[in-house]
């Protein structure tokens, strides 16, 4: 993509996202007076619920450097060095516009644990699909427990169908894509290797095992996510709220992240996914301004652990140096 073609996303998401910001708390009734109150919720956060919220979060987030380890079929990246990658990917994509994160996750581990780049992105794609399947299994899970039949079950279900359906086709797609895809990069070798790398990483066979643990992981990510969502709505005063309505909304909030469409900080794309997801379980009251406050208590704890886990990256990338990684390898 040109630069210029990619500055152009990035200035029309941003936009929207004003939009989407300025429309949501015009419909409170008095816009200067949100914000006040937005600012108000989030200063006086409850430290406690806050904590755990965090705490949640970090687990959730070590979930995801041992299932980037697990997905990672060919080669195997140090947990030293996944642990905080993890944290900076989770930083930038709450920063960063577009899903530009998951570009600079493939290009830290090229650079940092020299894993090919068309391994990265194999990674980036099967942990999406893995995102998909645990979180319909999840929000799925949580709706049975509720008992309730207020919701259906049809979203969970095309959720956990999306992504399994991908991972199993994806190797058949981009084999079949494979002879336009070589026509069109016929004049870059190093275009060239990317693709057969991507094709390579992305074959299944003798790899299922790996893929039920990436399974597993990924529950165990969600549930710790969709927790902390609790956690910080808790901090903010907001009690009662059934916890399965929660985890929907919750939910189809965080959705609005893994699209192309955010701008910088996601603001205004995840507010309106958190007032659209509370409308789908019938809360509509307040909404706005706590989707605010969430996200923003959201962002807090996004960027105060990957700045934390920064230096411990830098340290990770110079232990490397020293000391060559024995445990990194070319596997099946």
């Amino acid at each position: 993509m040109k630069k210029r073609d990619l500055l152009a996303r990035v200035l029309l998401a941003t936009l929207l996202g004003l939009v989407l910001a300025f429309v949501l708390l015009r419909t409170t009734g008095s816009a200067d007076r949100a914000l006040r109150g937005i600012f108000r919720n989030a200063i006086g956060a409850d430290p406690a619920w806050l904590s755990l919220g965090a705490g949640l979060f970090l687990l959730s987030q070590v979930a995801r450097a041992l299932r980037w380890r697990t997905v990672t079929f060919r080669r195997t990246l140090p947990m030293r060095l996944l642990l905080p990658l993890t944290s900076v990917h989770i930083g930038l994509g709450h920063v960063l516009p577009v899903r530009l994160s998951d570009v600079a996750w493939v290009a830290l581990a090229r650079k940092l644990g020299s894993l090919p780049v068309g391994d990265g992105a194999a990674s980036v794609a099967i942990s999406k699909l893995m995102d998909l399947m645990a979180m319909g299994l999840v929000v799925g899970g949580a709706v049975a427990l509720s008992l309730s039949g207020t919701i259906s079950y049809l979203g969970p279900v095309l959720l956990f169908a999306a992504g399994a359906g991908g991972i199993v086709l994806m190797p058949a797609l981009l084999k079949l894509l494979e002879r336009p895809v070589r026509f069109l990069l016929r004049r870059s070798d190093r275009a060239l290797s990317w693709y057969s790398d991507l094709r390579g990483a992305m074959v299944l066979r003798n790899r299922f095992g790996r893929l039920f643990a990436a399974l597993a992981l990924s529950i165990v990510a969600w549930v710790c996510k969709l927790a902390m969502f609790a956690c910080l709505l808790t901090s903010t005063g907001v009690t009662g709220i059934p916890l399965w309505k929660v985890f929907v909304a919750s939910a189809i909030t965080d959705l609005t992240m893994a699209l192309p469409v955010h701008g910088f900080f996601s603001m205004g794309t995840v507010e309106t996914g958190w007032v659209a997801g509370f409308a789908l379980v019938g809360i509509t009251e307040g909404v706005v301004e706590r989707g605010f406050t969430v996200h923003l208590l959201w962002v807090f704890l996004a960027v105060a652990i990957s700045a934390l886990a920064l230096p411990w990256l830098i340290a990770a990338r110079r232990g490397r140096a020293a000391n060559p990684d024995p445990d990194r390898n070319m596997g099946s």
